[in-house]
């Protein structure tokens, strides 16, 4: 049985949230949360780049009730996109010259890909930043809540579907597992979160695996 991370009140959410920003403030779990996710072997940086070198990035882990429980987004990465093409991800991209900052950069892609409006978001806190040598990014999570379920409007040329998951599911040690794939011409063991026939895996499994330390931490 899942252990259920909030009631429904929004009263119960704000204990939640209060919470999780004490706990983020405190210190975060950290690269070895985020590797408790990660493939083995784990695809590393080309030569000569260096952690500098990479592109600025940032994804929006949204929180919102739904149902009795926490929800957070994931959307379906289109198959037409050139990288990381029908994965399951958190909204999110590359750093614009118009962004101010990964906040902002976060917010403008949620907005982009599944309409969330910016100015229902408020911070919660900011995760691990994660390495992807695979697409060159330097990736910032972003943790946000709104005190309602979003109304979502989906960017058809970019996403191909909405995931809606219950946080409760990160605790959920059904949820995990391991698959065996090839990645990169090269056998891999590979750690999974499954959810209604939907596999989450990569850097997305990784950036929710430390958000899954998080959520362990609080009473």
């Amino acid at each position: 049985m899942r252990q259920s991370v909030t009631p429904t009140d929004q009263s119960a959410l704000g204990i939640v949230i209060a919470r999780l920003r004490q706990n983020l403030a405190c210190g975060l779990p950290g690269v070895p949360a985020q590797q408790a996710m990660a493939p083995v072997p784990r695809t590393p940086r080309a030569p000569g780049v260096r952690r500098e070198d990479l592109q600025p990035a940032a994804v929006l882990l949204l929180l919102y009730p739904c149902g009795g429980e926490v929800h957070l987004p994931l959307v379906l990465r289109s198959p037409t996109l050139r990288r990381h093409s029908g994965e399951v991800a958190l909204p999110g991209g590359r750093q614009e010259r118009g962004d101010s900052s990964l906040w902002d950069t976060a917010l403008r892609e949620a907005q982009e890909e599944i309409g969330i409006a910016p100015r229902m978001v408020s911070p919660v806190g900011a995760l691990t930043p994660l390495e992807v040598p695979v697409s060159g990014y330097l990736v910032q999570p972003w943790v946000g809540v709104t005190q309602s379920r979003p109304r979502f409007h989906i960017e058809e040329r970019e996403v191909a579907g909405l995931l809606e998951l219950p946080a409760s599911v990160l605790l959920d040690p059904s949820s995990h597992d391991v698959e065996q794939r090839e990645l990169h011409g090269r056998p891999a063991r590979v750690p999974v979160y499954r959810y209604e026939g939907t596999v989450i895996w990569g850097a997305t499994a990784m950036i929710l695996s430390e958000f899954e330390a998080i959520l362990r931490r609080i009473p």
